[in-house]
C-alpha cells in the first residue's frame, strides 16, 4: 500500500513538473511571439515616419496615371525616373491595395447573391405561399 503510495506520489510529481515545463515553453513561445510583435510595429512606425516625405499630391497623381496606363502613362507624365521614385511605390501600393478591396467586395457581392438565389428553393418558396395562405384564410372567413 505504501509502495502504491510512493509510486502515486512520483507520477503526481512527474507530472507537475512536466506541466511546469510545458507552461514555461509557452510563456518562452508568448514572450518569442511579442517580441516579434514590437519588432513589426517598430518597423511600422518608422516606415510611417518616412511616408510624411512623399508628395501626397504626386502620389495621387501617380496612381491616376497608373490607373489610366500603369507605367508608361507614370513614364509620359512625370519622366523615366519617375517610374521607380517613392511617390510611384507608393502609389502602386495604394493601388494594389484598392483593386485588393474592390476584389473582396465584388466577391462577398457575388457571394452574396448565391446565397440568396440558393436560399429561394422550389420547396422554400412553395411553404412561404402555403403559409401565406393560411394567414389570410381566417381573415376571409370572418367576413
Amino acid at each position: 500500500m505504501m509502495e502504491r503510495s510512493a509510486e502515486r506520489l512520483d507520477e503526481v510529481a512527474k507530472e507537475i513538473e512536466q506541466r511546469r515545463e510545458e507552461r514555461l515553453e509557452a510563456e518562452d513561445a508568448a514572450r518569442e511571439v511579442a517580441e516579434r510583435r514590437r519588432e513589426l510595429d517598430e518597423g511600422e512606425r518608422q516606415a510611417q515616419t518616412t511616408r510624411p516625405d512623399l508628395d501626397a499630391g504626386r502620389v495621387r497623381a501617380m496612381r491616376r496615371e497608373l490607373a489610366k496606363g500603369g507605367d508608361q502613362a507614370v513614364r509620359r507624365r512625370f519622366g523615366e525616373a519617375a517610374v521607380g521614385s517613392p511617390e510611384a511605390k507608393q502609389a502602386r501600393t495604394q493601388q494594389r491595395a484598392q483593386q485588393r478591396r474592390g476584389r473582396e467586395a465584388m466577391e462577398r457581392g457575388v457571394a452574396e447573391a448565391e446565397a440568396k438565389r440558393a436560399s429561394r428553393t422550389p420547396l422554400r418558396d412553395a411553404a412561404i405561399k402555403q403559409q401565406r395562405d393560411r394567414e389570410r384564410e381566417p381573415a376571409s372567413r370572418e367576413r
